[in-house]
């Protein structure tokens, strides 16, 4: 896992050129579909010179001798419906889609989903699309529905990534909200799960000696043993 507190202006990727209009109408209809993409239950109706021109994975896929896509339908076994809906609506609108439900319910493990599909398949402005609203909704606070969701988004970056961008949104969230996480139970059932992360939260530490304007803490201290056994446990002083 990498860390940085401090960090350069974040580059963006170049987007791959928008599509005229029209072809978001030939997505919603479906009209003039020459492949069907199979995914889990769903079936999606696209074009070939849509994938062709938006994804350079997608393109060597329908260039090569790919059995599947010479039969006109290519099966993507390996990916969640939901996720791949929001990749294919980013190639024919260049946006996000405004009723994906992990979207609009500001989950922020669903936008970790969607910048790993947009890396797997080389969709540069999407990645870049998924890193600013997954730094949007990863929210630490106190209210039990936003720490369940900041739990579980750490989860997912660490589970579908290993990109130092999303762990950077992590480190921040994490260090500017350490006053009271350091008492959060689920927290620290996280820091036990993620021996890696106890080591990036002390780097930052040290780094930056947290000041005590607030009357909270000044630095952090590791405590081998207590609830979590052998596990270092993070606390201020």
């Amino acid at each position: 896992m990498a860390s940085s507190t401090h960090l350069p202006p974040m580059t963006m990727d170049k987007p791959m050129p928008a599509l005229p209009p029209g072809f978001k109408e030939l997505y919603q209809s479906g009209r003039y579909s020459d492949l069907t993409l199979i995914c889990g239950k769903k079936r999606f109706k696209v074009h070939k010179c849509v994938l062709d021109t938006q994804s350079t994975v997608f393109r060597k896929m329908l260039g090569s001798d790919f059995k599947e896509a010479e039969q006109n339908k290519i099966k993507l076994e390996d990916d969640m419906p939901d996720v791949l809906a929001v990749l294919l609506h980013y190639l024919y609108h260049t946006a996000l889609p405004t009723a994906a439900p992990g979207i609009t319910k500001a989950q922020p493990n669903f936008m970790v989903w969607v910048y790993a599909i947009a890396d797997k398949y080389d969709v540069p402005g999407l990645r870049d699309l998924a890193t600013a609203r997954f730094a949007e909704v990863l929210v630490a606070d106190e209210n039990a529905d936003n720490i369940n969701g900041f739990v579980s988004g750490i989860r997912a970056v660490q589970g579908h990534t290993a990109d130092m961008r999303l762990w950077d949104i992590v480190d921040r969230e994490i260090m500017s909200n350490l006053g009271w996480l350091a008492d959060n139970d689920q927290f620290f059932g996280l820091l036990k799960e993620m021996p890696e992360l106890n080591k990036v939260l002390l780097k930052n530490s040290a780094r930056n000696k947290v000041l005590g304007t607030n009357g909270q803490f000044n630095g952090l201290r590791v405590e081998v043993g207590g609830a979590y056994g052998s596990q270092p446990v993070i606390s201020y002083y």
